[in-house]
């Protein structure tokens, strides 16, 4: 008996060891990871963990960095279009300086033209906007990884800034300790083109020109360090990326040879305990009969010899 428990006891065990086995295997396969909680792989899940958070980071890092390209490219579409705008101007300025041959008519609708442009101007400053912000009558200030960008407001009094001090002859002139910007070229404004200063007119529109492409200039050299760190934040995400998998990850192939093999441990300990089973239920039927008590013989009848 003490041998049949020993042999039913290995059986259970085994039975109750290799379906754990299998429900673990089924619930990877149900999941298609091979670390679920922490006592599959406490080491690896500790690596895991500290794998995600440096992914997460960067992924954050990443969308800051779109974010920013984003911003920073409408700011920049709207400095392309005031740039074109000036040029537009810069243009009015050089025909009203050439006068020869040109009405009145001609003067008064050029300066038409350049009040709208100039209105047009001021409309863009103030109405660009992104998620709220206006770009460029406010100015803004991103910063991603190592690198930031920063563009100060803009105001159509504050561009094309001018202050001459001499006349083209080196003597003081007549608007000498004056300042000027590009809002003086305005119908009545000191620089207006049909009766202002246009000389001062066109180094003033040339002087917002050139601010405006240096503003360009500046925010593409911050873009193309940005552009850089999230070349180098794409790569290292790949490879944080495929170490997770490789950690966390299931190797299905691996995994389906595994049920196979737990399936047939499984149904091999149960058939074990099966038979063990039915042995014991043979020994107790055999040990009941045993302790039957043996039948008595009867008597013989009177008449029959012994």
């Amino acid at each position: 008996m003490s041998v049949l428990r020993i042999d039913m006891s290995f059986a259970t065990n085994a039975l109750r060891r290799h379906q754990a086995a299998l429900d673990r295997t089924l619930e990877r396969l149900a999941t298609g990871k091979r670390i679920n909680r922490a006592s599959d792989d406490p080491a690896g899940m500790i690596r895991a963990e500290l794998l995600m958070f440096d992914i997460r980071t960067i992924e954050k890092n990443i969308e800051a960095g779109e974010l920013a390209m984003y911003f920073v490219g409408a700011a920049d579409g709207a400095l392309s279009v005031l740039g074109e705008m000036l040029i537009e101007l810069k243009g009015l300025v050089v025909t009203a300086a050439n006068r020869a041959g040109m009405s009145q008519s001609e003067l008064n609708g050029l300066q038409i033209r350049a009040d709208g442009i100039l209105d047009g101007i001021s409309h863009l400053m103030n109405t660009s906007v992104f998620r709220g912000e206006r770009l460029l009558a406010e100015g803004f200030g991103v910063r991603v990884g190592s690198h930031g960008i920063a563009m100060r407001g803009m105001s159509l009094s504050g561009l094309g800034r001018t202050a001459p001090e001499t006349d083209p002859k080196g003597q003081p002139g007549a608007h000498s300790g004056q300042t000027f910007n590009i809002a003086s070229l305005r119908t009545g404004g000191a620089l207006n083109l049909i009766s202002g200063d246009l000389e001062l007119a066109g180094q003033s529109v040339q002087a917002a020109i050139e601010e405006i492409a240096m503003r360009r200039a500046e925010i593409g050299a911050q873009l193309k360090g940005i552009h850089s760190d999230m070349n180098v934040w794409q790569v290292e995400l790949q490879s944080l990326v495929g170490a997770h998998s490789d950690l966390v990850d299931l190797d299905y192939a691996k995994e389906v040879s595994e049920l196979v093999r737990t399936q047939l441990m499984r149904d091999a300990a149960l058939f074990a305990v099966r038979i063990g089973r039915e042995n014991a239920q043979r020994s107790l039927a055999l040990l009941l009969k045993m302790s039957e008590p043996a039948p008595s013989k009867r008597p013989l009848s009177p008449g029959i010899a012994a």
